[in-house]
């Protein structure tokens, strides 16, 4: 078993997740702008997830 007590592929498969929704993020900003506070608080959401993912991949692949 894991550190994280998930698989290599569950963890890709949510790093996958987060990737989609940042880069449709970065879609919405680059047809509407940075504007919309709800948009920069959703990235700024999404990225924080990025990075903790990250941290658990890490610690899955690191024996």
């Amino acid at each position: 078993m894991t550190p994280t007590n998930r698989s290599i592929h569950d963890v890709d498969d949510d790093l996958l997740a987060a990737c989609l929704c940042i880069g449709a993020l970065a879609d919405h900003v680059s047809e509407h702008g940075t504007g919309n506070a709800q948009v920069l608080a959703n990235i700024e959401r999404a990225t924080d997830g990025f990075r903790r993912i990250m941290i658990e991949r890490r610690a899955v692949v690191v024996p």
